[in-house]
């Protein structure tokens, strides 16, 4: 309202003239919403302007209570609304006017006839009608979403952004508070106050160890000199709350304008951001440091296992340079032939324990029991042991109480935890010391045998308190003093052979003690097994497919030329005819082009060139040759996980072979096809 419009508000005290005002400020104003006239003496509603029908609809009955109370049950909120309804009636108004107030402003919140929300201010004023004595009222309404949304706006970045914004003018060291939030600490209540003071009072508030750092950072001469340098500057520390909390607090400066006469100051409390972000790099550094210690226990393991596959290769090395020197001494020869035999099967227990630890870890391990005649066993374990006590200079010694000729179980896991007990028996026990291995069964009322095997060394013992940890995975007692510093390992051994005897129905027993050695006793329950047949051991006797030879022609696809050599030579033992493929592809085009019942098996190698295994069984099962859904397909592939298995059988083949090849096992399966 300019000037010359309040002046006249001023000379012309009749509501007629506020009226007249009103009315022109209406026509003048795009966000005017009218005016309306009330004679508050005379209860009546009689001049209104608008050009909105809705609010003219307001007054609809004539009356000023009428008038007063539409506009009140218009308005959104409900203590607002309570609010106008308590300054608002005709009664009021009145009685307010007779006390001496002519004016009156509200703000409130209403819903159009759209259904939109709407802001609405409303400036009521009241003077004496002289001519007829009544008092009369102006009520001149306003749009004011848009400001009032705007003033919310700033409203909420400022209360929820910063503590407070403030103005710091350089030359004459005066702070000046613009802005303050709330909650704020009282000591920001004055508007202006000199810097310095300023500084003192918030570093009372800041923890010791910050103090020194952000007084030298506020300084006045350090604010001035960073802004002149760069856009603008930030400090941050750690604040006391009035309840004795710590809170992370964030100062920022900036010139106000281009001018350089006033820094504007912000500061936000950052707690929970900061919060937010430690936990993000405690995460982060957990996760590296997780990483680096499976990285450190991956590097282990490949030492663990190199140590140990070296071992059963070494002594097949030296085994079969012993087996030429022995070719005229058949009994030498045979000793030889039968240490490379168990080192191999040893080895392959080996690989299958790495192949299996994720198994373990899953739960997905699958036990294969089947007869394991107790000379056969124990016969494995000296084998392997001997050589290598006697290589450490070991006293090993093995004690048989077993009542039973075989027992039904998984001889691979039986092996992994004998061996894995033992080999961790030799490697702690110094030379001069003994290992001891004792195998028990006794027979139960109901035909089962309670077995226990029993590994003893005098060996360095463990700890007390290694002993509650010793079957968790990576876990080693290295602050054990007599522990040989060279040796490396994983320490999965033991992990293992704990999940394994669990899987297996059994339980563990573990004596020892630091410098006294160690007793681990495992106590499994097993059904008794017929003793299984065995052939005789001199060198004269037939292999089956001597006596029972198998006829007919198979396909194999091998992309290996040794591999395929091998083949070879056990299938034409067999009796068989070979026609080789040297990947996947070739292998589906021989079998397309081959007569119907030319062939009578395929063998398949998984992981071969242009066309894998997987791809060429399914290509061959989808053919449309006569033999496409009938031939026998069998895998062969040194992949042992049960995937691999049942990925076989998705793609169509009938059966699954592991290499190495076992000439029986072969055998068997050609036979049971053919």
């Amino acid at each position: 309202m300019g000037r010359e419009q309040a002046g006249r508000m001023q000379k012309n005290p009749g509501t007629e003239d506020y009226s007249a005002l009103y009315r022109e400020l209406s026509q003048a104003d795009p966000d005017s919403l009218g005016t309306f006239h009330l004679n508050l003496t005379k209860n009546l509603c009689d001049d209104a302007q608008s050009p909105d029908p809705f609010m003219l609809a307001q007054q609809a009955d004539g009356t000023a209570d009428g008038y007063l109370r539409s506009v009140g049950e218009l308005i959104a909120d409900e203590r607002r609304q309570q609010e106008y309804f308590a300054r608002c009636s005709r009664a009021e108004l009145l009685r307010q006017f007779a006390g001496g107030r002519a004016a009156l402003s509200m703000q409130y919140p209403v819903t159009a006839h759209d259904g939109e929300p709407l802001w609405v201010g409303c400036f009521l004023r009241m003077a004496k009608n002289e001519a007829t004595g009544d008092t009369e009222a102006i009520f001149y309404v306003l749009d004011i979403t848009q400001r009032k949304l705007e003033e919310q706006l700033i409203g909420r970045i400022t209360e929820d952004s910063f503590d407070h914004i403030g103005l710091i003018n350089p030359r004459t060291g005066i702070f000046e508070l613009r802005k303050k939030a709330r909650t704020f600490t009282p000591m920001f209540v004055m508007q202006r106050l000199d810097y310095e003071t300023l500084i003192g009072r918030l570093l009372h508030n800041v923890v010791p160890e910050d103090r020194e750092q952000l007084r030298t950072g506020l300084g006045l001469d350090n604010l001035t000199a960073q802004l002149y340098e760069n856009d603008s500057y930030e400090l941050v520390y750690n604040g006391i709350r009035l309840d004795g909390s710590v809170c992370r607090k964030r100062l920022r400066f900036c010139w106000l304008d281009s001018l350089q006469t006033q820094i504007l100051e912000m500061q936000t409390d950052i707690t929970e951001a900061y919060r937010q972000e430690q936990e993000r790099l405690r995460r982060m550094e957990q996760a590296l440091q997780t990483a680096e210690a499976a990285s450190r226990a991956k590097t282990e393991f490949l030492s663990r296992i190199s140590h140990d596959i070296r071992t059963p290769i070494s002594i097949i090395s030296s085994m079969t340079a012993f087996a030429r020197e022995d070719l005229d001494d058949r009994e030498k020869l045979l000793h030889d032939l039968s240490h490379i035999e168990a080192s191999n099967q040893f080895l392959l227990s080996l690989i299958s324990d790495v192949l299996d630890i994720s198994k373990i870890d899953s739960g997905k391990i699958e036990l294969r029991p089947e007869p394991y005649e107790r000379g056969e066993y124990l016969g494995n374990i000296r084998n392997i042991l001997e050589p290598l006590c006697q290589q450490k200079g070991l006293a090993f010694r093995i004690e048989d109480a077993c009542e039973a000729g075989a027992l039904l179980t998984d001889k691979v896991r039986l092996n992994q935890i004998t061996f894995n007990l033992l080999s961790n028996a030799v490697k702690y026990t110094p030379a001069g010391g003994s290992v001891t291995f004792r195998f028990s069964a006794a027979r139960r009322p109901d035909g089962k045998l309670d077995c226990t095997l029993t590994v003893r060394d005098t060996g360095i013992g463990m700890s007390q308190a290694f002993q509650e940890h010793m079957f968790e995975p990576f876990t080693q007692e290295s602050s054990n003093p007599a522990r040989p510093r060279a040796e490396t390992g994983t320490g999965l051994g033991l992990s293992i052979v704990q999940r394994l005897v669990q899987l297996m129905g059994g339980h563990t027993k573990v004596e020892s003690a630091l410098s006294k050695g160690t007793c681990i006793t495992v106590f499994f329950v097993f059904p008794e097994a017929a003793v299984p047949a065995r052939p005789e051991q001199d060198g004269n006797a037939r292999k089956p497919w001597q006596t029972a030879p198998l006829r007919g022609r198979v396909l194999l696809a091998e992309d290996n030329a040794m591999n395929t050599e091998i083949a070879v030579r056990l299938l034409t033992a067999f009796g068989l005819q070979v026609d080789c493929a040297e990947n996947g592809e070739a292998a589906v085009s021989r079998f397309r082009a081959s007569a119907p019942g030319v062939y009578r098996m395929i063998l398949m190698d998984i992981q071969m060139p242009v066309l894998d295994g997987y791809s060429a069984a399914a290509a061959i099962r989808a053919a449309g040759h006569p033999d496409s859904a009938s031939i026998p397909i069998v895998a062969m592939t040194a992949d042992a996980f049960t995937a691999a298995r049942d990925r076989s059988r998705a793609a169509g083949m009938n059966d699954y072979l592991t290499k190495p090849l076992d000439p029986a096992a072969l055998y068997e399966l050609l036979k049971k096809y053919l």
